[in-house]
């Protein structure tokens, strides 16, 4: 081989099957499940674990993958009972007159509505895994292992894939990041830099247009909302500011919401202070309303949930003496500002 110079993978491995990567959701099918795979995924992931330490790559694989599809079938089951029991109608006309009982009604009736859903799906019917394995997912550790079990087969089109889902997740890592750089300078990886646990409001970038950000705003949105539904702790998702700092284009009257949105979860950022005196000094030659100078109601409407959803959490330390359980989900939300907006952990 020739220093410096990137060869194709599938030159590289002489391999003779498809070139794109198998993932290992390709046979994952939510609503017909496997009967024969389904099993605790603490089980899995324990099995998967002691094969990896034992050096039974192939085995390890196997259980690794199948840990995957288990957490994703937990988390499909749980959205699709979180959106069916949301989108159902819970009023009550007898409570027309009794806004307190009226929320306290649809409470209960969304409580029962899952406990009815949560009855027909058998991933609930199975011992639930433990925070630590759900942290593990939620860092995406199995993919780590799945990269040193591929490699260790020379199995380096499944291997990428792993290292780059993982580095996703973990751009601090370093000994995965110079690992990365090597395959780049050796390899031609495209088509091999696949995230596979992507979102679809992560698709876009910021170079993509303004309707795609607003599309992606949107997504993330609902999956924000299936994810406090959930309450499971097993999806993270993107800051979400940073959609505002990247929606508007050239364009006063939608950069100035943009920009208020931002500074109503960074308000400090000096860089969008200056912006905002910036917008108030060129207000009158961009037609610039008081109305134009807050931020858009989306925004709004989540900074006011998250809010809420501490004051609950002191409200439940103080009275109810939960003080553990608040404890860890007070360091997430904690978080949220500054690198991410996790779920609440329940």
């Amino acid at each position: 081989l020739q220093p410096g110079r990137p060869y194709s993978l599938v030159t590289l491995l002489c391999v003779t099957f498809v070139l794109m990567t198998k993932a290992q959701y390709e046979n994952y099918n939510f609503r017909n499940f496997s009967g024969e795979d389904l099993m605790p995924l603490t089980a899995a992931y324990g099995k998967a674990l002691d094969y990896y330490a034992a050096g039974n790559w192939t085995e390890s694989i196997q259980y690794l993958e199948l840990s995957l599809r288990l957490h994703r079938l937990l988390k499909d089951s749980v959205r699709h009972c979180a959106s069916h029991c949301n989108s159902s109608k819970h009023d009550d006309e007898s409570f027309a007159g009794y806004p307190d009982l009226r929320v306290y009604w649809n409470v209960m009736m969304k409580a029962t509505c899952q406990k009815k859903c949560r009855a027909l799906f058998p991933a609930f019917q199975l011992p639930p895994p433990g925070r630590k394995i759900l942290e593990d997912f939620s860092r995406r550790s199995p993919y780590r292992y799945l990269h040193f079990a591929h490699s260790q087969l020379n199995d380096l089109q499944r291997a990428v894939p792993c290292a780059h889902t993982f580095l996703q997740r973990n751009p601090e890592d370093q000994q995965m990041q110079q690992l990365m750089e090597e395959y780049k300078s050796k390899y031609d990886l495209s088509g091999y830099l696949i995230d596979h646990e992507e979102r679809p409001y992560e698709v876009r970038s910021a170079h993509s247009g303004v309707q795609e950000l607003e599309e992606a705003l949107w997504l993330y949105f609902q999956e924000y909302d299936l994810c406090q539904a959930e309450c499971e702790g097993i999806t993270q998702l993107l800051a979400d500011r940073d959609f505002y700092a990247v929606i508007a284009v050239n364009d006063g009257r939608s950069a100035v919401p943009c920009a208020h949105s931002y500074f109503l979860f960074e308000p400090e950022d000096p860089v969008m202070k200056q912006n905002l005196l910036y917008y108030k000094a060129y207000s009158q030659q961009w037609g610039l309303q008081s109305n134009h100078f807050t931020p858009r109601m989306e925004a709004f409407k989540h900074y006011n949930q998250t809010i809420m959803q501490k004051k609950m959490l002191a409200f439940a330390e103080t009275y109810f003496g939960l003080s553990e359980e608040v404890s860890f989900i007070q360091k997430q939300l904690i978080l949220w500002p500054h690198k991410s907006l996790d779920c609440l952990k329940c």
